[in-house]
């Protein structure tokens, strides 16, 4: 089987996308979310899923840009014979068509029935079970994302059984069964599954099973009696023991309710004495307080003799230092009354020099402005000129009709549809033609000449001198009066769109329009022209520059000069601006010298202001601390009395406190002689014995009911003699099991025989296919790698990898499986072809995530050896770079939407 063309619309993100497949080699690669996966899952359901199925894949399958229904259609090739499949997924309305190259298609059923041949009994899939079922389809050569480390064998599916079959008609396998053999085999493995289903337990309807199952049932019969004879003998032990028991509590709660009371008595004692020790602890704190207050108030008292000592010895040394101060202060504002004087003469100097500069500079302006306003006075005259111009044509352009492109074209269709109306009419009219007459002829009163054309649209009298007077009635009848309808409206219209563009016709409003299109031509030039001459700004830099010359000349007369006397040329102006300016410079310079001599002696002046003020400030500061000081101490010893008095008071106060903590600690002595703790715990230990005799009591009496009422209704029968009864049917089951398990055991040991001989043929089976798998390892994972194949029975096992040890395929790592799953997909895949007209496709879906690029590379060469040996290979990525050296057609998926990929 090979893929040539696969096209799907409506499908997910696919609108309409076709990819043509190369018969060896195709590398369809796009981004992520491209939809390359998703055109795989379509050549899958397009193969396995019927065209009316309605289930939750069908929904899958819709496209997100909304249209029709999914359509796939897919073009293959099997046995030489070409074929195009159809599929239309609409649930129960879609539908299906099978086309031979050469023939007529087969649509519906006929067509999956073909498809079902084609595919070796693959029938489409529908209902429930198809969203299941679909996966398991042809895994083996369709190895999508993430399924890549599948065991390779779970993946063969349906297929294992035809490769088993290939393998052994491919000649390799020379060891066969005999018929007489395989029925032999068939008999035991009969006996055998009756007593051993696939279960791996006995059969249920088996004799062993039955004979088991009688067995147990003795041996549990036998179990109950023993354990009802126990039983017996332990409710009678319960009764005894309760009632021990509940004698024994009685004289127990007696003893543990005289303890509790005695504690209790103890703990009594134990509240007296902490009554005594808060009283001592209050007496004592109150004794406390009293010597703190008294203390408090000695330490004040010193305190404030001691720092009135300190401020007398500390106030000498700043009387001194300000007078000291005061000397040095007079002699450097002396030296600053001479700095100032010498930078009032430098800025005196400077003055005169800047005034000088000033006068310069106001020169240099007046002259430049003067040219300035000159020169802008010409170009306002040009602009004005233009300005002229541009207006008189906006004048002209104004008292135009008002006629642009589309009014105009408005009035050529009104035109058109007047004169076809009138056209329609006159054809719908009747015509009067005098060709010759002897009488006068006239119209509705007017008259007619020869050769004159008159048309009537309604009814009209005729006169032919006094001979005749006939009434001219034109046909047409209701279309008539139609025609003369649409003929006034398409008039009226015309005149009332020609008088609203103030046209007195159509020519009058095309030469307006021609006229108003050269009139603006015009009219852009000169605004073009205007904007080049700055015309916007023109008068307004022409006001500037004014008043610039004016702002000139006031600062010249500022300066005591006439404005309007003879200036020099501009170069004379500048250069006596360059010398005024440079003596401005230095008197500057000579200033700023000047006042920083200035700033050194002020500043100096100002420290010496700052420390005789701070020092005068410290001096009077200390005068009132001392005075304050003096007035505290007065008053504290007034407050706490003469020393001896104080000294008296605070000896009694320290007594007390001696006594108070004697107290204290004589109540201690007392509680802790009692323990009060250990009492209280002693109280919750007797408490909680009590409780948990209380309870045990309670226990126990329930116990000895149950057992008393279980002894009366199980007195009617001896479980002594039930027990012997049990023992003897229990050695006869077990005497018939023991049988049984003997014959079971014998169709055990001759099944053996037959599966070490099936053995042998199995690896006669496992050796062809090793060979095929070998050569795809060895290109992947190098020259010293082998695959380990192994069969039970007629089943292909799980495989495993031999590199130094061997690593059965679970143990792998996942991209390790991925590898070596894909060599043994490839290679079933050779062996499968031949069922399939010689060939097989091969599809790979971004299934390689987990291989380095060195892998990648043994990867790109075992699939090109598949290519090689007729196989399709086909593989999805979105890492196209990767595999550069792969070979065969690519096809490229973009990411911008559905579309067609491109090749």
């Amino acid at each position: 089987m090979q893929l040539h063309r696969l096209r799907v619309r409506n499908y997910r993100i696919h609108k309409d996308t076709e990819i043509e497949f190369d018969a060896r080699l195709t590398l369809v690669e796009g981004p992520n979310e491209a939809g390359k996966s998703t055109l795989m899952e379509a050549a899958r359901r397009a193969l396995f899923l019927r065209a009316n199925y309605n289930g939750a894949l069908r929904d899958e399958m819709r496209s997100r840009a909304g249209g029709g229904h999914p359509e796939v259609e897919l073009e293959f090739e099997i046995g030489g014979e070409r074929w195009t499949l159809r599929k239309t997924f609409a649930g129960p309305s879609g539908t299906v068509s099978l086309t031979p190259e050469t023939g007529a298609s087969l649509h519906g059923e006929e067509a999956d029935a073909r498809l079902s041949e084609l595919l070796r009994g693959e029938e489409p899939l529908g209902g429930r079970a198809a969203a299941s079922q679909l996966p398991s389809r042809w895994q083996h050569i369709w190895v999508q994302q993430g399924l890549g480390g599948v065991s390779p064998v779970e993946a063969l599916g349906g297929q294992s059984t035809t490769l088993v079959e290939l393998l052994r008609g491919s000649g390799n396998s020379t060891v066969m069964m005999s018929p007489l053999d395989k029925r032999v085999m068939a008999r035991v493995e009969r006996d055998w599954g009756e007593i051993h289903p696939p279960s791996g337990q006995v059969a249920a309807r088996s004799r062993l099973r039955a004979l088991m199952d009688a067995h147990e049932k003795a041996k549990a019969g036998l179990e109950d009696w023993d354990q009802r004879v126990s039983a017996r003998a332990a409710q009678t032990r319960e009764v005894e023991e309760a009632t021990a028991f509940l004698d024994r509590a009685t004289h127990q709660r007696t003893e543990l309710r005289g303890a509790l009371r005695e504690v209790e008595a103890r703990l009594e004692q134990v509240q007296e004495g902490r009554r005594k020790l808060e009283d001592s602890v209050r007496i004592r704190h109150q004794a406390e307080e009293r010597l703190s207050r008294l203390e408090a108030k000695e330490k004040k008292v010193r305190d404030l003799e001691a720092d009135r000592e300190r401020l007398k010895e500390e106030l000498l040394p700043l009387r001194n230092r300000t007078e000291a101060l005061a000397s040095e202060l007079k002699e450097a504002r002396k030296g600053l009354e001479a700095r100032k004087r010498s930078l009032e003469e430098a800025r005196d100097r400077a003055r005169a020099a800047k005034r000088e500069a000033a006068l310069a500079r106001a020169t240099v302006q007046l002259v430049e402005a003067l040219r300035e306003e000159e020169t802008l006075g010409q170009e306002l005259e040009a602009v004005q000129e233009v300005v002229k111009r541009l207006a008189e044509e906006e004048r002209l352009l104004a008292s135009l009709p008002q006629v642009d492109e589309g009014i105009l074209r408005s009035l050529e269709e009104l035109d058109r549809n007047a004169r076809d109306a009138r056209t329609a009419l006159e054809a719908t009219a009747a015509a009067v033609e005098v060709i010759r007459s002897t009488a006068p002829v006239a119209v509705n009163g007017e008259a007619l000449t020869a050769g004159e054309i008159r048309i009537l649209t309604d009814d009209g009298e005729v006169e032919i001198g006094q001979v005749a007077r006939l009434r001219i009635r034109p046909g047409g009848g209701s279309s008539l009066a139609d025609a003369r309808s649409r003929a006034d409206s398409a008039e009226d219209s015309l005149r009332e769109a020609l008088l609203a563009a103030s046209a007195e016709s159509l020519e009058d409003a095309r030469s307006a329009f021609q006229e108003a299109v050269r009139r603006r031509v015009s009219i852009g030039h000169l605004r073009e022209e205007l904007t080049r001459m700055g015309g916007n700004t023109a008068e307004e830099r022409k006001r500037e520059a004014g008043g610039v010359v004016a702002e000139a000349k006031r600062r010249f007369r500022a300066l005591g000069r006439d404005p309007e006397g003879t200036l020099p040329f501009p170069a004379e102006a500048q250069a006596t601006l360059r010398h005024t300016e440079e003596l401005e410079r230095q008197a500057d310079q000579q200033v700023d010298s000047e006042q920083e001599f200035f700033r050194g002696a002020e500043g100096e002046v100002e420290a010496l202001e700052a420390r005789h003020r701070k020092e005068i400030a410290a001096m009077e500061e200390s005068k009132r601390e001392l005075t304050k000081v003096e007035a505290q101490a007065e008053n504290a010893v007034a407050e706490a009395g003469e020393e001896e008095a104080r000294g008296q008071e605070l000896e009694s106060a320290h007594a007390a406190v001696i006594e108070a903590r004697e107290r204290e600690e004589a109540a201690k002595a007392g509680l802790r002689a009692l323990d009060p703790n250990r009492l209280e715990k002693e109280r919750d230990r007797w408490i909680r014995s009590l409780q948990d005799l209380d309870r045990r009591k309670e226990e126990h009496l329930a116990r000895r009911h149950q057992a008393l009422g279980e002894l009366r209704a199980d007195g009617s029968v001896d479980p002594h003699a039930r027990l012997d009864e049990a023992r003897a049917e229990l050695e006869l089951a077990t005497r018939r099991r023991t049988v049984a398990e003997r014959e079971a055991r014998s169709l055990t040991l001759l099944r053996q025989e037959f599966k070490e001989a099936q053995s042998a043929l199995g690896a006669a089976i496992a050796g062809p296919l090793a060979d095929r798998v070998n050569p795809y390892v060895q290109l992947i994972f190098g020259g010293g790698a082998q695959a380990s194949l192994e069969m039970e029975g007629m089943e292909l096992q799980e495989p495993a990898l031999l590199r130094r040890e061997t690593f059965p395929f679970a143990a792998l790592s996942t991209g390790t499986q991925e590898q070596f799953g894909a060599a043994f997909r490839l290679a079933a895949a050779e062996v499968l072809a031949s069922a399939f007209g010689g060939t097989l496709p091969v599809l790979l879906d971004d299934t390689f995530s987990h291989s380095d690029d060195g892998r990648i590379d043994g990867l790109s060469r075992a699939l090109y050896h598949a290519a090689q040996n007729d196989l399709q290979v086909i593989l999805f990525t979105c890492r196209a770079e990767a595999w550069t050296g792969l070979g065969g057609r690519t096809v490229s998926i973009g990411s911008s939407g559905p579309h067609r990929p491109t090749v």
